[in-house]
Parts: structure tokens; sequence; C-alpha cells
């Protein structure tokens, strides 16, 4: 084919041009279509994930249930551990026959409880403190908005355990969201990262979907204003200098295949030239690709560890639990309460991924929440797993959210239906939520007007929307004739370990009260994780070395 020639600088611009371009109209797709539900993983993924759910819901597997979580227990240490370890990325020990193997560039460290699992992290997108940093200040940017008034922490708030209070989200136009949001702590170890859609299974391609998405749209970016957000970017002097640590030798730099293309020239001149030419300096627009954005976010997403609530340093012999923690576990982790079953392991939930993992069950549940019809339907377009197989019998399954600092991230449920721990209990214990059919539509219409507020409390308690004409929980009655509409103790869909449970006043307190000590307030207000554009005010007003101009401050306050 003839000795290759060097890639001239014009090339190499039209090149990561049309790379960008093609890069952010696959983004745009698959935000959207995953959104609609539509991406190419899901077909091939909902069948075996509708086969774990529907086992997981079966009487005659709760013995196996049991079986995986003990194991579960025993494997992650939450019968008895009394230490934390300190891993580095490049740690043999850490990485050794895992996906998380990394170059020697990375200078990350993991400080977790030995009954912690060391994350699973894509060999594509080492963890690094340069990246994880810049991910921070990226997390908390509003200029990564179609409006420059959202950014990602506005729907995750620290002090909320990244989670923002209210029933559903609302997105950056004002658009209220289907669904609440869900928490981030912990997240590197979650296998899937929506509500009930097996197909997202990566927080870099996740990503995509709050910034390209519009059904509902969140940030609001599309192909035609995102170049803009890049430009903003190419004259902040910060990033500039960010992004060159965190990405001069990535992988994921596109001008890195470049340079190595270049390096096959014979002229070692030329090879030096060409290269130097090829260098990103992060000061122009196309320099801040998708890529990179979404690795750095994704990387600091990554660090949110949540390790050290009371029940953490009471597992490394640090701390003592009260009475009433001690008897709220030991109901917990029996088979009395049965929580266990899906919140039994170390990040109290059940579905778990890390550097070890082998086979990751992938279960959903209907927890019996709603009852609309004869069919156990939850409202439109927001029916769980349904939405994406369409099979009758998923409907109203939803991945069981950890539990760690639960006491902070009311209001609950898919939907934010449920204002407090109390009232969640007592639904379990009651086997399932009753909402009279005639009222259904009008709770659901306050929940929404309620998500427009800050904070839970406007939400209506449980006592206005349950048990209304709908008869007691001893002796249940239909509230339409017959057919137990309204009723979701009835649901036709929902799980076998969804059962009445008789649990005392003082045992339902007693479960609230153990579920207490999972609050890390470490996470709620460590500075590593908060909002950098206010907390560090020796990077607020750095002079832009481009124009020399101020860079305007933002803040997510």
């Amino acid at each position: 084919m003839g000795i290759n020639k060097p890639i001239t600088s014009n090339q190499s611009a039209q090149s990561t041009q049309s790379t960008q371009a093609n890069q952010l109209n696959q983004a745009s797709q698959f935000a959207q279509s995953a959104q609609a539900n539509q991406t190419k993983k899901i077909t091939s993924s909902s069948s075996k994930d509708k086969t774990d759910a529907k086992a997981n819901d079966k009487t005659s597997d709760k013995t196996s249930d049991k079986a995986d979580n003990k194991k579960s227990k025993g494997n992650h240490g939450l019968t008895k551990d009394f230490d934390t370890q300190t891993i580095s990325q490049k740690d043999p020990k850490q990485t050794d026959n895992t996906a998380n193997s990394t170059t020697s560039q990375s200078d990350w460290q993991w400080n977790l409880p030995k009954y912690f699992p060391i994350p699973k992290v894509p060999e594509d997108n080492p963890m690094t403190v340069a990246k994880v940093e810049l991910g921070r200040f990226l997390f908390y940017d509003k200029r990564l908005s179609a409006t420059g008034d959202t950014s990602c922490a506005s729907c995750h708030l620290q002090h909320l355990a990244f989670t923002d209070g209210k029933p559903r989200s609302v997105g950056a136009t004002g658009e209220v969201h289907p669904r609440s949001s869900l928490g981030l702590a912990n997240v590197a170890y979650m296998p899937t990262l929506n509500w009930a859609n097996p197909a997202v299974t990566s927080l870099e391609a996740q990503m995509l979907i709050p910034m390209f998405g519009d059904m509902p749209i969140e940030l609001g970016l599309t192909d035609k204003n995102f170049p803009e957000v890049q430009a903003t970017f190419a004259k902040d002097a910060r990033y500039q200098r960010m992004f060159r640590e965190a990405f001069a030798n990535s992988a994921s730099n596109p001008n890195n295949s470049v340079n190595s293309n270049a390096n096959n020239n014979s002229n070692g001149n030329e090879n030096a030239d060409v290269k130097k030419q090829n260098e990103k300096t992060y000061t122009k627009a196309e320099d801040y690709s998708l890529v990179e954005i979404s690795q750095a976010i994704a990387s600091f997403e990554r660090s949110l560890i949540s390790a050290d609530s009371k029940f953490d340093r009471y597992m490394q012999g640090k701390a003592t639990l009260t009475d009433s923690e001690k008897r709220g576990k030991t109901l917990f982790f029996g088979e009395k309460a049965e929580c266990h079953h899906c919140h039994g392991s170390f990040n109290f939930n059940d579905q778990v991924i890390h550097s070890k993992s082998r086979t990751v069950p992938i279960r959903f549940h209907n927890t019996g929440m709603y009852n609309l019809d004869e069919q156990g339907s939850y409202q439109e377009n927001n029916e769980g797993l349904y939405d994406v197989t369409a099979n009758i019998e998923d409907k109203g399954k939803f991945k069981a959210p950890s539990l760690r600092n639960i006491a902070v991230t009311a209001p609950y449920n898919h939907d934010g239906s449920t204002k407090t721990l109390e009232d969640v209990l007592a639904n379990y214990a009651r086997g399932g939520r009753i909402i009279h059919a005639s009222n259904a539509e009008k709770n659901l219409n306050s929940v929404e007007q309620a998500s427009h507020n800050s904070t839970s409390k406007n939400l209506p308690s449980l006592d206005k929307i349950s048990d209304d004409g709908a008869g007691s929980a001893s002796n249940p009655k239909s509230s339409l004739e017959n057919n137990h509409i309204g009723d979701g103790r009835f649901n036709p869909n929902k799980s076998d370990l969804i059962v009445r449970i008789e649990l005392t006043k003082e045992e339902q307190a007693d479960i609230i009260a153990f579920l207490k000590t999972l609050t890390d307030e470490t996470l709620l207000t460590d500075p590593k994780y908060s909002n950098p554009w206010t907390t560090q005010t020796n990077k607020i007003g750095e002079k832009d070395e481009s124009n020399n101009t101020t860079i305007p401050t933002t803040s997510n306050e």
C-alpha cells in the first residue's frame, strides 16, 4: 500500500470534527432509545432478567434466595469484620484476573472495609485522582446544560446521599420526570443504573441519558447546543489544565491514535512535529470530547463510596448499637421481617457487581404499590420492567434500591409516593399498599404537584391514600366489588416475598432504628464530594489565560 504519509493538522482537525459529530449523533440516539426502552441490549437481556425476576418472585425459590443471602453475608462479611483496607488501583491483589486491571499510571486508592469488595472499573477508564477531581467539577457545573442553570447535582444533592428530596425529579426545562432520583452512593457496585432498565449497565453510557435524553428532558443537551458547551469549556483556563492532567495519556484521547499512526512514519523529525501538532491543548472547542466528559463524571460517581455509617463502625468494633438497633438488626436479617431477601448484601440491595464478580443476578420486584386494573397495572408509561419487556407479568417490577442512607432519601419508591419510613414499613407489613381506585388518580396528581417542592413535607401522608374504603388489612375487600382494584396486596404480579407480616409497633420502631444506623455522615459532609464551585474559593475567579477575563463563578446552591 506504500509508505504511510504524515497526517496534517488540517486532516487531523477534520477527522476530529467528524468523530465528534458522529459521537454526538450516537449519543443522542442512545439516550433517546434508552428512555424509550428500545436499546439493542434490551432484547437479549430482558429474557434473562425476566427469568431472574420471575424466579425470585416465586415462593418455591425463597429457600434459594435465603441461601444466596447467607452466602452473600459470608462473602461480604456482614456477620463479622474488624478492619479496613486501603488498596491502590494498580495493586495486583486488586486487579489480578479481573476487568479492573489498569495501567501503572493509576494513582487511585480505595479505602474500604474488608467486607467491601473492590469495585469493577472499565479497562478503558481507570480511576485517577486527576480524573475524579475533574469529574467533580463537571458534576456540579451548570454550564453542562441547555439552560445554564442545571447540573448533575441538581438532582443528586450530597446532603441527601445524592438524591434530591423530591417525589419526582424536575429537569432543566421544568419537565417533571415519571420517577424519583436514585441515589448515587456506592453506584460503583450497581450492575443496572435505572429503576427498571436492564440495558443500562455502564456509568459512562448512562451519563448520555440525562445529557441528551428528551423523554423527559433532563440537562437538555443536543447535537446542536453541545458545541456551545465545548466552546465555553475551551475558554476556561481551569478546565484546560484539569483536562490535560486527567487525559494527557488517556486511551480515550482520539489524538493518541493519531500520534500512534504518526509514529509509524520513517522520519523521526516528522513524527515529532506531527505529534506536537496533534497533542491536545484543550484550548479548542473540539478538544472537549463527549467521551472524556462522560468518563470523568463516571469516575467521580464511582468514587462516591458510603462505608462509614454507624453500622459500618459497629462491624469494625468501633461503635455499639443500642438495644433497639440490635433488635431491629435481628429482625432485618431474620425470617420474621425477611428484609434481607432483597436487601441482604453489604450494600443492602440485591443487585451487586464488583471486580471479582462471575455472575450477576439481575432482579426486579413488584412490591404491591399499585393495582389499578385486572392486570395489576401501575401508572401508564411508568410500569417498571414491563415498559422494557412488554410482558404482562413484569408490570410493576422495579429494582430494590440500596438501603444505605435510607433515612435521608425520602420520599420513597420509584415515584416518590411514600412519604416516610414508617409508611414504607407499614406497606410491607400489610403485604402491599391500598389505594382506593376512585382516589388513585387524585393521589398521583397530588404527588406530581409535590414534585415541584424541594422537600417531601407536602406529600400526602399514607393514611390519606390508603385503606380508604378498601377494608382493613385483616379483612381485605375490594374497592370495586370482587376485583381488588386499588388494593396492591392482590396485585397478580406481586412478589411472593411480599406477604403480610405480623409486626408490633415496637418491632417496626426497632427496624427503623436499625435502618437509621445506615446513615453515613461522612458521605453527606465530606468536602471531596462537595460542590467545588462554591467551596474551593481559591479556584473561583481564576483568570482565563486565553482572553485575560475572569471566569464566571457558578453555584449549585
